[in-house]
């Protein structure tokens, strides 16, 4: 019975706070749409003039942080791109033009509503692996004619999602996109299989708790992200192993970098080898995503920067790559220490700037990204499994490395 109670209160409690939550937020959403009905046809003649999309502002934004919230506003008169990141626990206002996708302006938030609703917002995103500028993308794409005009991470029914604001001429409306959540950890896993095997605990108790516990923890799911700024210069990253497939002598450490779009410390390979690359062996995932801001720095041979993923060992793994020498990106699958070309794109990749690289991955399904475009996306089903995360060059490519994140599904 005391089992019972307790279940029976968390699940209360549960129930009570999402209620709560649900009654403000439709208030909340109300006042939003009531305010961008009027707002709408002022906002739809300024946009006339707008060039740049508010997926591709939030994109541009992250340079600045993480987006949390943008939207596209009328301010002292003139169409204005704004939007809210998250760095390091504090929150900005990053301004992008909307002629040209260029940062223009960034300012500490400290007016203290506007703080209120960052924390908001920045605690929802934290539990999503997936990007605003993806879901304002995915509510354009099923609403023909319509561009998002606003975008705010947010809690609905216990979930991350992004409320996006829509507009179609002076027509405007708001959809809600779910955010994915990253996958659920081993300790989750644990804690509910303990639950289930305590003295009296029958099966319906231990299927309310588990429920409890495992929304909770989805709830706080997050991708890790890895900047390299806790690691002392000339060391790798604790947890991440480095070595070559081929030949040769990699060096791979961390650096000080002052141009890294995270201060200070950049993953630095300053070696030369066949495929040097550089892993976090304990990451197992087989669905998902990794990321990388990476800088081609120098290279006769070659000028490289790729991800690796399902990673086995140093013989078996996919890689996604851009080469600044050769201007394209281009999806491989190693096995058995063979490098073989699965498709090679053509892509402006620029020697000695920052550039960022994505790849998805899901079952057979991959797609590559540079700086937010999506370059490659096919079916390809040469590994499979699970396997570790990281980055890798080639040759005598002198690359930096810096904000590596990673989700599973």
């Amino acid at each position: 019975m005391k089992n019972l109670w307790i279940a029976m209160m968390a699940f209360g409690l549960a129930v009570g706070t999402a209620s709560a939550q649900a009654q403000e937020t439709k208030g909340s959403e109300k006042a939003e749409a009531a305010e961008a009905a009027k707002n709408a046809p002022a906002l739809a003649a300024a946009l006339k003039d707008a060039t740049v999309s508010l997926e591709a502002g939030l994109r541009a934004s992250e340079a600045e942080g993480k987006p949390i919230s943008g939207k596209f506003e009328i301010e002292d008169g003139k169409l204005q791109l704004s939007v809210y990141t998250a760095k390091g626990g504090q929150f900005f206002e990053v301004i992008v033009d909307h002629k040209t996708g260029k940062i223009t302006k960034v300012e500490p938030i400290t007016e203290a509503d506007d703080l209120k609703d960052a924390k908001k917002q920045a605690n929802a995103i934290a539990k999503a692996k997936s990007t605003l500028a993806d879901a304002a993308a995915k509510a354009v794409k099923a609403n023909n004619g319509y561009r998002a005009v606003s975008v705010a991470a947010e809690i609905e029914r216990g979930a991350a999602s992004a409320d996006v604001g829509l507009l179609k001429g002076s027509s405007s409306k708001n959809v809600d996109e779910r955010l994915l959540i990253a996958a659920l950890s081993g300790t989750t896993r644990s804690v509910t299989s303990k639950l289930c095997r305590s003295p009296g605990m029958n099966r319906t108790i231990c299927r309310i708790l588990s429920v409890i516990v495992i929304g909770t923890a989805a709830a706080l799911a997050v991708a890790d992200t890895e900047s390299f700024d806790q690691t002392r210069p000339g060391a790798l990253p604790p947890g991440w192993e480095c070595g070559v497939t081929g030949r040769g002598s990699p060096h791979w450490a961390v650096e000080i970098d002052s141009s890294a779009p995270s201060k200070p410390n950049v993953l630095k390979q300053t070696g030369s080898g066949t495929f040097p690359w550089c892993v976090k062996k304990a990451v197992s995932i087989a669905d998902g995503f990794a990321e990388v801001k990476f800088k081609p720095l120098a290279g006769r041979e070659d000028q490289a920067g790729g991800l690796v993923w399902r990673w086995k060992d140093g013989d078996n793994y996919y890689i996604a790559r851009a080469n600044a020498l050769e201007g394209n990106v281009s999806l491989y699958h190693t096995e058995g220490g063979h490098r073989l070309t699965i498709k090679y794109v053509d892509a402006p990749v620029t020697g000695n700037e920052w550039h960022r690289l994505r790849v998805e991955f899901s079952a057979k399904h991959i797609k590559e990204l540079l700086d937010s475009k999506p370059y490659i996306e096919l079916e390809d089903g040469h590994i499979t499994g699970a396997g570790a995360v990281g980055v890798w060059t080639k040759a005598d490519s002198v690359t930096a490395f810096d904000d590596f994140a990673f989700g599973g599904t």
